[in-house]
């Protein structure tokens, strides 16, 4: 049976009293349910019951209670066996069938008619008891797998972790699982395995105890052991033989700290004799043994022959001393020396010091040193007061005072002090040569003076040398010279290399060079060589009073060309009167002249092919259009090198487009309002165009054309 069965029972209607009414007083509906309910058959599916009684709950009440005889008659009967059926299916699956299951075709009964209820009334008393059943069945389940495994434990092969497992599913059993097996049976088997864990634990803590002995045990064995024990359960530790062992080797290792020490110090003992002994040694073992344990103490053996051998030690440690003062005296005392004998003297008994007979010698030689000292510090204060500017008889005294100064006094002295004082002495040497290159430079620097400095700098010690900060000022004024006199000897190479060809202008410029030089310089070039120059300077100056006449009547001309209204008809004038002169004489030209002839040298200067297909006359307001082979790059900074010049070299206006689907058209057009009609131009496109693959042209092209 399934749930949806359980839920098409649900679907009844309440108890309903029915009352007789005539088939002409029912309603169609309840007619309609009447037939079909007429129509069911022990056959009818109970798909076909389950309609049927679809239909009949979604009549009025006053309809149902008219034909509720009907459905008394066909339909319950009817639900009756379907539902006889289920519940004979359900009590012959009862070990699988699930709780909700039974509980759910059980809550239809509560809902059906009392006519229902009669015909179902024994499967359904019988289903209902299969709740208890069913309710149970997880306990019995529980006791039947406990008992499993419980049955295959024996006392041969149990273990501590199977009686824990079997008694924890034990305790976790509810208590209804109990009433299918016999709890004290249970109980004394566990009591059995229990009693046999208690036995196996004991076992290996008992062989433990039985293995320990005094020649091998230690303190970390016999705390496992103790452990060990003490882990066990009362029960286990009631096993147990000889336990007193345990307590007896805690005793044993306890007691070995004593034996150790009784056996170091014995040793001690042992090995002192007159040979060794040493009384600072011997008196600290004697008072290590005092204050040493009883049960220590007790163990020591050879302490009278100790007393002996410390009254012979006595003598040994003041004999040392006495020796010590001895071997020193003015000429080899050292205050560590006098340090280590009052060390020596200071650790000996009271009684061993009197024996010293010569410590008096002692307090002398402290109170030689100490004065010797205040010797030393003189002269130390004496050298760090000298500094660079003292003069080298100070120095000399400071020298001969720490010269003076006695073996004992010297060792005083720091050799951070003599090295202050080497260093005065290096710094003097040096300073002579820092004088001697701190009097030269670029304005008076000879061949002597640097020879002198370098002569100076060589007999200078290593250490000095190093303390000259600038030497390589030298260096520098070296290669200087050699600059300065490679630049007067070419001035004089080209001086009197001048031919009757030179121009005031070549030797004007060898003037200015020659002026320009250093002083340096200057003073090596030979007075015959500027005698030279300065008479051809006087002949061509005469010569040159002259050209600049020339000079200013061609800036007058082409001012008055480039006025007139006849301009065009003068251009080539123009070009004469620049071209006629020297390439000097032009670059003298004022400023506006030379403008102005750099704008018509545009105009003259045809560095481009001429383009033979381009218009000769052209009408200002009229377009005309020029083809390329490739499409041009359309950017304005590409168009600004197609331009247009008058004859005065001026840049006219113009409108530049590119045309065409393939880009290749370039169209021009003139802004009549600056062009003036019967004069000439010229159209230059400069090579530089670029296409828009950015290649350009082999050659420029321009024509020259006028306006009509």
């Amino acid at each position: 049976m399934n749930n949806y069965k359980a839920t098409m029972w649900l679907a009844a209607t309440a108890l309903i009293v029915p009352t007789a009414v005539s088939a002409e007083e029912l309603s169609s509906a309840a007619k309609s349910v009447q037939n079909t309910l007429n129509k069911l058959t022990v056959n009818s599916s109970e798909d076909a019951v389950h309609k049927a009684r679809t239909l009949y709950s979604n009549l009025s009440e006053d309809d149902q209670y008219a034909i509720y005889d009907v459905l008394i008659e066909k339909l319950i009967p009817l639900e009756a066996k379907f539902y006889n059926e289920d519940m004979q299916q359900i009590l012959a699956n009862k070990e699988t069938v699930t709780l909700t299951e039974v509980e759910a075709l059980l809550e239809v009964y509560d809902t059906k008619e009392w006519e229902f209820q009669e015909l179902v009334q024994e499967l359904y008393d019988q289903t209902y008891e299969l709740l208890t059943y069913i309710e149970n069945r997880p306990y019995k389940e529980a006791a039947e797998q406990f008992m499993q495994k419980l049955n295959v434990l024996d006392e041969g092969t149990i273990t501590q972790q199977k009686y824990e497992e079997i008694t924890l599913i034990y305790n976790e059993l509810d208590y209804m699982s109990y009433d299918y097996f016999d709890s004290a049976a249970v109980d004394e088997k566990l009591e059995r395995l229990q009693t046999r864990l208690y036995y196996i634990e004991a076992q290996e803590v008992q062989k433990l105890i039985n293995r320990a002995d005094e020649a091998t045990i230690t303190q970390d064995h016999l705390d496992i052991i103790v452990s060990a024990y003490d882990n066990l359960s009362y029960e286990a530790q009631q096993t147990i033989r000889d336990y007193e062992k345990i307590e007896r080797l805690q005793d044993y290792i306890w007691a070995a700290p004593v034996r150790e020490e009784a056996k170091r110090l014995q040793a001690l003992i042992n090995n002192v004799n007159e040979k060794n002994v040493n009384y600072i040694t011997l008196r600290e073992l004697i008072d290590e043994i005092t204050y040493a344990d009883e049960e220590v103490y007790e163990l020591l053996t050879g302490l009278s022959n100790l007393e002996m051998l410390l009254v012979l030690a006595k003598k040994n440690e003041a004999a040392t001393v006495q020796a010590l003062i001895d071997e020193i005296d003015e000429t080899n005392v050292t205050s560590d020396a006098l340090a280590t004998i009052e060390d020596a003297y200071a650790l000996l008994d009271y009684e061993v010091q009197q024996v010293v007979t010569n410590y008096e010698k002692v307090d002398a030689l402290t109170q030689y040193i100490l004065n010797e000292e205040i010797a030393a510090m003189d002269v130390d204060t004496l050298i760090f007061q000298l500094t660079v500017d003292s003069t080298v008889e100070e120095l000399n005294a400071a020298r001969q005072k720490l010269e003076q100064l006695s073996v004992v006094a010297k060792t005083f002295i720091s050799a951070e002090t003599i090295d202050a004082l080497n260093l005065l002495y290096l710094q003097k040497e040096a300073a002579v040569v820092q004088v001697l290159i701190d009097a030269i430079d670029e304005t008076n620097i000879t061949s002597d003076a640097l020879v002198a400095i370098e002569e100076a700098y060589v007999k200078l010690a290593p250490n000095a040398q190093q303390l000259v900060v600038d030497y390589e000022k030298v260096a520098q004024l070296k290669q200087y010279m050699l600059d300065e006199q490679s630049k007067a000897e070419d001035i004089e190479v080209r001086i009197m290399a001048l031919t009757n060809s030179a121009t005031f202008e070549d030797v004007e410029v060898l003037r200015q060079e020659l002026n320009s030089l250093s002083v340096v310089a200057q003073s090596l070039i030979a007075t015959e060589v500027i005698k030279v120059l300065q008479e051809r300077y006087d002949q061509l100056l005469a010569a040159n009073n002259n050209e600049e006449a020339t000079i200013t009547t061609v800036n007058h001309e082409i001012a008055n060309i480039w006025n007139s209204d006849n301009f065009s008809s003068k251009v080539n004038e123009v070009k004469q009167l620049v071209t006629s002169l020297s390439q000097k004489q032009q670059e003298k030209l004022n400023s506006q002249t030379l403008l102005r002839y750099e704008q018509m040298a545009t105009y003259w200067n045809n560095k481009t092919k001429k383009w033979t297909g381009s218009p000769k006359s052209v009408v200002s307001t009229k377009e005309w259009t020029i083809t390329f082979s490739e499409a041009i790059l359309n950017t304005p900074e590409n168009l600004s090198h197609i331009k247009v010049f008058n004859e005065k070299g001026d840049v006219q206006n113009i409108v530049t487009i590119v045309t065409g689907q393939d880009k290749k058209q370039l169209v021009i057009k003139l802004k009549d309002a600056t062009y003036t009609s019967g004069e000439q131009y010229v159209l230059i496109i400069n090579s530089a165009l670029k296409s828009d693959k950015d290649t350009t042209l082999t050659n420029g092209v321009w024509q020259y054309f006028d306006i009509k």
